[in-house]
């Protein structure tokens, strides 16, 4: 038995027993879920926020794993050097605390927190 066969017996059989448990066609919304649990609710539903808001206008994505919110200051600082896409290297500053928080995806310009002036 070579694999496309299995797979299309697999597919049929799942089939077969979604439709005998009553579990055909498309997924309720959440929305649909909702009514159905609390029937005399109403659903109001809201705008999707922005996950954050860049400071100056200016936008910065991040590639790979974000590690917490993204800090003001990258904003304006990837402004500056014109970069729009950054490695977030936060997670390791407790080994390496020299390291850039933020490095960018196509240059070689890092990024570390300001110092704060005394």
């Amino acid at each position: 038995m070579n694999i496309a066969n299995f797979v299309l017996a697999l597919d049929a059989t799942v089939d077969a027993l979604f439709a005998k448990m009553g579990m055909t066609g498309e997924a309720p919304t959440q929305e649909e879920m909702l009514v159905q649990a609390f029937p005399n609710s109403q659903v109001v539903t809201q705008p999707a926020q922005p996950a954050f808001q860049p400071a100056q206008g200016g936008q910065v994505r991040i590639k790979g794993t974000q590690h917490g919110p993204i800090p003001a200051w990258l904003y304006t600082e990837c402004a500056k050097k014109g970069v729009t896409e950054v490695w977030d290297n936060r997670d390791g500053l407790a080994v390496n605390p020299k390291r850039p928080w933020f490095k960018s995806t196509t240059g070689t310009e890092a990024f570390w927190e300001p110092r704060v002036r005394r």
